[in-house]
């Protein structure tokens, strides 16, 4: 079953400042990811929170998965992800 992508206003707020090229291969990551959880590479569940992560090469996407809707809350750098 094929998930429905949102993004929270901080989101696509963050997207604004992700070079082009990236932004392609992080909405890449997240279809194949709404598409197929169990096939989806990078993915970790975060340690103390509800709250998942794929890593595409230097960004970070954080994002909440209820089994319907996947809500993208940041997309940032390696550097900010986790503050």
């Amino acid at each position: 079953m094929k998930r429905q992508l949102t993004y929270t206003r901080q989101a696509v707020k963050e997207r604004r400042y992700v070079p082009a090229k990236v932004l392609a291969r992080i909405d890449a990551a997240l279809k194949s990811y709404a598409a197929e959880p169990a096939r989806a590479r990078n993915v970790k569940k975060l340690k103390g929170r509800d709250e998942w992560r794929i890593r595409v090469g230097d960004w970070r996407v954080i994002f909440v998965d209820d089994g319907e809707t996947v809500c993208v809350l940041s997309i940032r750098s390696r550097g900010s992800a986790y503050r």
